[in-house]
Order: structure tokens, then sequence, then C-alpha cells
């Protein structure tokens, strides 16, 4: 019996921009994974897992995919803290997958809106790495001797696949540099075909290493001050972890630790905000927008840190 998983996200599936258009990106995401599943079981995959790591993980649904099981056992798992390994993966497919924060990809993000970076760091290296979804991801399934033998998504997001690993499958079906749109019918073509080189590979060299600490570096710092006071190790103002497998071990319960300290944030920088105002009060809005206090307090509520802060009473202390 083959085992197949099918690691999904919906950023990195063909045809979907707006993210705020839901019956399309509905639409989308299950037409493109049931390319995958068609695919593998004409193949002869006899148990296929799907894992829908986009949000609250409940767009893939049994109803919408475009399938014909003929006796493939297919079962849908909501969210990667859902995933059981207690039934042997044979390889992994990573579908509709983005670049990371800093890449030119399209609708680029490192997990959250307030994760500045993730990066990995040893003894040997002089500088931190970049890293995003896709490489973690692969190195958790890793640890898992879980090989990931293909990866789908946009240009940004097929680059790290291969920066880690060039020998797994990747296949692009989307760019910002894109000039002249195709059907999505061809971009079913293309994974098709390359799902079926994915499946001629040595799975042994598609296997991910875990084995380096992981860095995360947040929009606002004083999120590390206080996540460390829930146990996270703080290392200048990251968190680390062991590696990817620990990070992904803590990923959810450390993003409701950064719910409940995120809305501490937003008060504490509004009540800061309306003490500021008071005091610029006479200010006209010109000079208030120009000024370095103003410039600021133009950032985000979840963003303004305590060096901000700092810097903002400094900076009209030495106006006055």
């Amino acid at each position: 019996m083959v085992h197949a998983l099918l690691l999904c996200d919906l950023e990195g599936i063909a045809g979907i921009y707006d993210l705020h258009d839901m019956p399309q990106c509905h639409r989308l995401y299950n037409k493109e994974v049931s390319v995958y599943v068609n695919t593998l079981i004409a193949w002869g995959c006899s148990k296929i897992t799907i894992c829908d790591t986009h949000s609250q993980g409940d767009m893939i649904t049994l109803d919408a995919l475009d399938v014909e099981t003929s006796g493939t056992d297919i079962s849908i798992v909501a969210q990667a803290k859902n995933l059981s390994f207690e039934d042997p993966y044979d390889f992994a497919f990573m579908i509709g997958f983005h670049g990371r924060e800093d890449s030119i990809g399209i609708l680029p993000h490192t997990w959250r809106f307030d994760f500045k970076s993730m990066f990995l760091k040893n003894a040997t290296q002089l500088l931190p790495v970049p890293i995003g979804e896709v490489e973690i991801f692969a190195r958790w399934l890793g640890a898992h001797s879980v090989p990931v033998i293909m990866v789908s998504g946009d240009v940004a997001a097929i680059s790290e696949a291969n920066q880690f690993n060039p020998y797994r499958i990747v296949c692009c079906v989307k760019s910002v540099y894109e000039q002249n749109a195709h059907s999505l019918d061809y971009y079913d073509q293309k994974i098709t075909t390359s799902i079926n080189a994915a499946l001629s590979l040595d799975r042994s060299f598609c296997v991910s290493h875990d084995a380096e600490p992981v860095y995360i570096e947040f929009q606002n710092q004083d999120l590390a001050v206080m996540l460390s006071t829930e146990g996270y190790q703080k290392t200048n103002n990251h968190l680390e972890f062991k590696d990817c497998a620990d990070f992904m071990n803590h990923l959810y319960p450390l993003i409701q630790h950064m719910n409940q300290f995120n809305q501490q944030i937003w008060q504490d920088n509004v009540d800061f905000v309306r003490k500021i105002r008071t005091l610029v009060k006479d200010v006209d809005r010109e000079t208030f927008i120009t000024s370095e206090y103003g410039k600021i307090l133009g950032k985000s509520l979840y963003f303004l840190d305590a060096h901000d802060r700092n810097k903002v009473l400094a900076s009209l202390q030495q106006n006055q």
C-alpha cells in the first residue's frame, strides 16, 4: 500500500490573486488539489491524506474535489497540528505554497503578519540564512522521515524549495513577472507532468535534514520579551527553537500566546497615543506628520514597541 501526503496552502494556487474572493479561492483550491489526487490514483496510490494548512484548514472538502476515488482511501486533515504520523507516509507533495515575508512573490508572508523574518544559523554560518514556510514544512516532514518529492506554487516558493534541495521537482504556476496569462488547463497539464516526474525520483534524496536552530524575528521586539515569560527561549531579541520540528511542535501554542500579548500591546499603544495627542494638541497636522515622532507613530499599533515609545518621548522633550 502506498500512502501519499498532500500538504496544501492557498496563496500559491494557480489563478488566485485576491484572497477576499472566497468563492473563486474555494473553487481553484479544490480544482488544483483534484489534479494531484486524480494523477496519484491513476498512478496506483492506494491511500491519500490531504492536509489543508491554510487558516482554519476548512477549504478543501471531499464534496468540492472533482475526483473518482475508485476505492482509494482519501482523508482530509484540517491544519498541520492535527496531522498524524502513526501511519507512515511514503512521500509528500507540497501544493500551493508562497514565498517568505521578504521575497518577491505573490502574497508573500511567513506564518503571520507579526513575524518579520525567520532564519537558520549555526556555528559554521557567518550570516543568517532566511527560511520560509516551504523549508520549515519540508524539514518538519524530514524529521518524520517523509520525503518531499515536489513543491508547487509561486516563483518565490519553488526557489526556496530548490535552494535547500535542488533534486526535488518544483512546479511554478504563478509569478509577479508573468506577462502572458495562460488558461489554467495548461497549468493542470504542467502539474500532471511534474507529478509523474516526481514519482520517478529516488525518494531518499528528498528527505530534508532538520538539525539547525531556527529563529523568529518579530515586527515588534517587545513580543520576544513577553513570550520569554512563557518559557520560550529568547536570544538577542529573537525566539530560538532547537530545529524546525521543535518550532512546529510549539507553533499553535505560540500563536495563542502571541494573540494574547498582541491584545495587551494594542491597548498599551492606544493609551500611549492618546497621551501623546494631549502633549501635541497645539502642533499643526503637517508638522506632526513630518516630525520624527510623527513618523514613528505612523506604525501599526501592533508594531510600536518600547524602543519606539522612548524615541517619541525623547523627541518631544527635545522640541519643548
